[in-house]
């Protein structure tokens, strides 16, 4: 009997020395993995700088993400979505905006991948496109989405170039409760601002707003992170360009220097950024490059004054800002004479005249009135009406006389009361401020 005991215990230590042995490789297996999914990560990156904030592994699968830091911090804005797959005794990693990230994500295993998150990163990136001087002369219907006179920090924008977002959008450091103005006129498709999430974690679900453009061009426009019950608009609802629709906030997938509200950090990571994502994408999930008309090409790490002033208001303040518009200066009952409002502490003091030329002729413009540190300008020669679509040079005079200083293009849209692009109104080196045609 006691031989027989003997014999099971015996069995039971082989048993678990076998259990021991076998399960102890494939631990240190999976840590092996792991830790070649890291470097491969790293190594497969669009940064330069950055911690892997998340790793998620399931079988052959692996999601996560990773955080730029710039100087020690973490920038305003969200993290970069990564997905992974071992195959031939190695890990392959796509980055979020590839196609075969896009692939990978709708073969992965259920559950790898959150089905709100599967939502914003369902897309690809369209190239920026290659035709810059079409690009600059041809407005694009787009302004910044904030109010007029107002100014952001850019933390990343776009697919490549200086502090890039790695993919086809921008995000604008914004505190929490400022305005969200529409880029371009459309329709509000989608409205979704329910959720409180906040963190730097890709599992939180957030708010956004979805207009479709008006006309109708198949293009979508997307601002994220809006507060908790704070939009402005519903769907259905036609907005015109310039106009409210949301207030800012920190909710979703932010990360940053910030705090959450009690209860609002459900998934670790208490650390968010305010800002607003801005993209645009077609009805495929393909975002794409925009130059807004009231600053040029965007770039990251810089700011931005808005010039989408709702409704055509400039409002008259100290900041550099100027509008170029037609009145009825003479009486006729039409409204086609020039007239140009600048504002800036610079043009107040020191411009008397404006040159405006273009092919066949020029028009010269004289001040008129000051209104504060905004100063008008009016069509001195009576030259007759603006034609629209005509490209026109801009000169400021330094002093008394008409002595044009610097030239600096400034390219009206074809076509109806449009766009004039940037105008030179301040020192040496010239700023660049927003200058639009509108109709009075």
């Amino acid at each position: 009997m006691k031989s027989k005991h003997l014999f099971t215990w015996l069995a039971l230590l082989v048993c678990l020395a076998l259990i021991i042995h076998t399960n102890q490789p494939a631990a240190t297996q999976m840590d092996d993995r792991e830790e070649e999914l890291r470097l491969a990560v790293i190594a497969a990156a669009p940064l330069d700088q950055l911690f892997i904030s998340e790793l998620y592994m399931q079988n052959d699968y692996a999601r996560g993400a990773v955080v730029e830091m710039r100087d020690g911090s973490i920038p305003d804005g969200e993290g970069l979505i990564f997905l992974a797959l071992w195959e031939n005794g190695a890990w392959q990693v796509w980055f979020e905006g590839t196609e075969e990230f896009r692939n990978l994500m709708h073969a992965a295993p259920e559950g790898l991948v959150p089905e709100p998150l599967k939502v914003l990163l369902d897309y690809t990136n369209e190239p920026k496109p290659d035709n810059e001087i079409e690009q600059q002369i041809n407005a694009s219907g787009y302004k910044l989405p904030w109010p007029g006179g107002v100014a952001y920090y850019i933390s990343r924008a776009w697919a490549s170039g200086s502090c890039n977002h790695a993919s086809q959008a921008m995000d604008a450091v914004m505190p929490i409760g400022r305005e969200i103005v529409a880029a371009r006129a459309g329709i509000v498709d989608t409205v979704v601002q329910q959720y409180d999430d906040c963190g730097c974690s890709s599992a939180n679900r957030y708010n956004y707003i979805k207009i479709r453009h008006n006309p109708n061009d198949g293009l979508y426009d997307y601002y994220i992170h809006i507060g908790k019950n704070r939009s402005l608009v519903s769907p259905g609802q036609a907005v015109a360009q310039g106009q409210p629709i949301a207030y800012s906030d920190q909710i979703g997938y932010t990360c940053g220097s910030s705090t959450c509200p009690a209860g609002t950090c459900r998934n670790g990571s208490c650390n968010p950024g305010a800002h607003l994502h801005f993209h645009v994408s077609n009805s495929a999930g393909t975002r794409q490059y925009v130059r807004f008309d009231d600053v040029g090409d965007l770039v990251g790490c810089r700011t931005y004054t808005s010039g989408n002033y709702y409704g055509g208001r400039v409002p008259i303040g100290s900041g550099p800002s100027s509008v170029l518009y037609l009145d009825d200066a003479n009486g006729d009952g039409h409204k086609d004479d020039l007239f140009l409002r600048a504002c800036g502490s610079n043009v107040a003091s020191n411009r008397r005249y404006v040159l405006l030329s273009y092919p066949g002729g020029s028009r010269l413009l004289s001040r008129e009135a000051d209104g504060g540190s905004c100063v008008v300008f009016s069509d001195l020669e009576g030259a007759g009406p603006v034609t629209p679509g005509t490209t026109y040079e801009t000169r400021f005079s330094l002093g008394s006389s008409p002595d044009p200083s610097w030239p600096i293009p400034c390219y009206s849209a074809t076509g109806g009361y449009g766009l004039c692009d940037r105008l030179s109104i301040a020192g040496s080196p010239p700023r660049k401020v927003f200058l639009p045609m509108v109709k009075r």
